[in-house]
């Protein structure tokens, strides 16, 4: 590898590495605030590094999300109970480790 190679992926390997990590970091802390991941990297990125020191004093609390679930909990007290169960039922004729 020679000098000028090397040169430019300093001079600009670096410097993109480094405004992806910023900007990652600002949706994901964004997104966990309650605001658009996309507003917050153009704030950040866009009048770097007053955006960013803007976005740390000006950034709302972290907003608290019930947890996603794509099924429901299955279990005694609840609405899924296992002798209603659709799921269960289906489980137990599949011949699966419910029986």
């Amino acid at each position: 590898m020679n000098a000028a190679a090397l040169y430019l992926i300093v001079l600009i390997g670096v410097p993109a590495y480094l405004i992806y990590l910023f900007a990652s970091w600002a949706y994901r802390d964004g997104e966990s605030r309650g605001k658009s991941g996309w507003l917050v990297i153009l704030l950040v990125l866009s009048g770097f590094p007053v955006g960013l020191v803007a976005w740390l004093t000006l950034r709302p609390e972290v907003v608290s999300r019930p947890p996603n679930r794509s099924r429901p909990i299955v279990g005694p007290g609840t609405a899924y109970e296992a002798s209603t169960s659709r799921i269960v039922d289906v489980a137990r004729e599949k011949g699966s480790l419910l029986r």
